[in-house]
């Protein structure tokens, strides 16, 4: 954790994690389940039917550690925000290029970085 917000730097004790999920909801809930799981190839760790209420995917990312949960949204469509992104830091270039690779080959452009992130080297 960076300590440039002013925090201490380091995870408060007396918040122990075993894991974490992120729920998202999506108004184009099949093709974001296939664009994750088939272009990404993020695993599937469960799936909820409609008996739950609400039809769900849940990935693993890498594992069950941290989650990603889709739910399909019975709301209308509502434009996001240019922030409101999930972001994978890839280990290296050749990572990176291989997936906007794969992304290329199915017909998917990538999004341009936030200029915070490539005053930064985030995009290395």
């Amino acid at each position: 954790m960076s300590s440039r917000s002013g925090g201490a730097g380091r995870w408060p004790e007396h918040l122990p994690v075993g894991a974490v999920r992120v729920g998202r909801s999506s108004a184009h809930y099949d093709q974001t389940v296939r664009f994750y799981r088939d272009l990404v190839g993020l695993p599937v760790v469960d799936s909820l039917a409609a008996g739950y209420r609400e039809d769900g995917t849940i990935f693993g990312l890498p594992d069950t550690s941290v989650q990603l949960e889709l739910v399909r949204s019975a709301a209308p469509v509502v434009r996001a925000d240019r922030l409101d992104m999930l972001v994978f830091y890839l280990p290296d270039a050749a990572a990176q290029e291989r997936l906007v690779a794969r992304m290329a080959a199915a017909g998917v452009a990538p999004t341009s970085q936030h200029p915070y992130w490539q005053a930064n080297a985030g995009g290395q």
